[in-house]
């Protein structure tokens, strides 16, 4: 995500072992002039194993935060939100004393997330 979108922060978080993940592809459904994220449309998902690739990386980096974020996918009846809830679910799974953030596109009105965790989400 960091290389992709331009962000000038790069090597600091990079030096302190914070690392941000972009998921759902390199394609975003709308134009945003702040972001140098591709647009256009964007390939199909692949399901649970890019998930679960990403929760292995994860846990492979040893990262001290991770931030994961994604393109917006208005081409998706949930906007993507349940691949949101299998990365984060595999990311806390494989790490689960890694902090991490998500930063989730505006989903809409609609979408419903099923969430299941055993364990407790501790918030920040």
């Amino acid at each position: 995500m960091c290389e992709e979108a331009s962000c000038s922060s790069i090597g600091e978080c990079f030096g302190k072992g914070t690392a941000t993940f972009m998921i759902m592809g390199d394609k975003c459904t709308r134009r945003c002039p702040i972001c140098d994220v591709g647009h256009g449309l964007p390939d199909p998902l692949d399901g649970c194993q890019r998930a679960r690739n990403l929760a292995k990386t994860l846990a492979a980096l040893r990262l001290k935060y991770v931030v994961i974020t994604s393109v917006d996918r208005d081409d998706l009846r949930d906007g993507g939100s349940q691949h949101f809830v299998d990365c984060i679910g595999g990311t806390r799974e494989l790490s689960p004393d890694t902090p991490s953030k998500s930063s989730c596109p505006t989903f809409s009105a609609g979408t419903t997330v099923r969430w299941k965790s055993s364990r407790q989400h501790r918030p920040a």
